[in-house]
């Protein structure tokens, strides 16, 4: 949704739904501090004369409409036509309305085109129940449902955008006009959920700081240790979460934590996961420092899951590695224990629980979990090369005159 901005003196084009990062960007643009009573002036909505209907002229809380943004942003066209038809018919304007809106789609139907009554009948059971099974939806006389829920509905609303059909479902009170639900707009490493007096915020892993600033305004709470602080994340391992656990509970320091391990997943990303796991499960990291350490090292290890000896490590550089070209008809005169074992001696490695480690690095700040393990991180020689010859260089245009 692109929105003009009017402010005293001139006109800002910006889009929603966007990231905080964006939105601390807006600010200083405006002028106005990023905080969570922000608000702004839409002048318009840029090529959206149904948008437009509702929040042109119009002031609203920055978060707030970023916050419908996003819901609007996850609807298919069915659902916000229904949207922009309930807003309509129930002449819904104030920001939280609509929000709460976006929850309760659900609840109504919208009919432009009356020629098949069979198929409009089933559309209307299917956004009633939320969900049915083929065989029951093929059972259904969706003539005769549309006729029950017109008797149900002796004066619909006629709008713009269709005739409006409401259904048994009733409109619940999602959002309560302060604290956003919980909605997942974009990838994220999970959830913290901060709560204090019965109510709840929600940080997106990784947050920035004004995104966790604004949620303890909405709690009135003036820091991290008046709330409770909980941690909602598939990503995060068990070594991570045993390292949070020895964390002060309900504190600055636990959210900072959770925090930094959320960026320095996101910085390696989630699809190397699975070998993060395993390389922590091989290591056991017990401190954040660990942790970090592991980070900036990963790519130095080589792991080979399933090898526990030199026999199998040898067929496996032999047979599977692609380092050599392997012949199945002469395996019974090829020697794997002593080539896995000749290269275990050239080797810094380990076998563990997983298979075999190889480490290729220096940090010396894996030293102690290396030790546990039996690798020893070997002592970093560094020369200096000196040059004495002149060096003579020529250009493109030097060798082709």
């Amino acid at each position: 949704m692109n929105i003009r901005i009017k402010t005293k003196d001139s006109i800002t084009g910006f889009t929603i739904p966007c990231s905080e990062e964006q939105i601390d960007k807006l600010c200083e643009v405006l002028g106005i501090h990023n905080n969570s009573q922000a608000v702004i002036t839409v002048d318009s909505v840029y090529m959206d004369d149904r948008a437009n209907a509702l929040l042109q002229n119009k002031t609203f809380n920055l978060d707030k409409i970023n916050f419908l943004a996003k819901r609007l942003d996850s609807f298919d066209g069915k659902e916000m036509t229904t949207f922009y038809a309930i807003a309509y018919g129930e002449q819904i304007e104030d920001i939280d309305s609509l929000i709460n809106l976006t929850f309760n789609t659900h609840c109504a139907s919208v009919v432009k085109d009356f020629s098949d009554l069979n198929a409009i009948g089933k559309s209307m059971y299917l956004i009633e129940q939320g969900g049915v099974t083929m065989e029951e939806l093929n059972q259904l006389n969706g003539e005769e449902y549309f006729k029950n829920v017109l008797a149900d509905n002796p004066n619909p609303l006629v709008t713009p955008y269709g005739i409006l059909y409401k259904n048994k479902n009733e409109f619940e009170q999602v959002y309560d006009g302060i604290h956003f639900p919980e909605y997942y707009w974009e990838e994220n490493m999970g959830t913290v959920a901060l709560g204090k007096d019965g109510f709840a915020e929600y940080l997106y892993l990784p947050y920035v700081e004004t995104e966790l600033t604004k949620a303890l305004e909405r709690l009135g709470a003036r820091d991290v240790s008046e709330c409770r602080v909980t941690l909602d994340s598939t990503i995060f391992n068990d070594e991570m979460k045993n390292i949070l656990k020895a964390l002060p509970k309900n504190s600055q320091e636990e959210i900072n934590g959770i925090n930094h391990i959320a960026k320095r997943i996101a910085d390696m990303g989630t699809k190397e996961m699975s070998y993060l796991n395993n390389l922590a499960g091989d290591l056991q990291p017990q401190t954040m420092k660990d942790l970090d350490a592991i980070f900036d090292s990963a790519y130095e290890f080589e792991m080979f899951d399933g090898i526990y000896n030199a026999k199998d490590y040898g067929r496996y550089m032999i047979c599977d590695s692609g380092h050599f070209e392997y012949d199945e008809n002469l395996e019974e005169y090829i020697d794997f224990e002593r080539y896995g074992s000749q290269r275990l001696k050239c080797e810094n490695g380990a076998f563990t629980s997983a298979g075999y480690l190889v480490y290729h690095g220096y940090n010396q700040n894996l030293a102690e979990m290396l030790t546990e393990i039996g690798i020893e991180i070997p002592s970093q020689q560094t020369q200096t090369l000196k040059l004495y010859m002149p060096l003579k260089g020529s250009t493109y245009y030097d060798e082709n005159d």
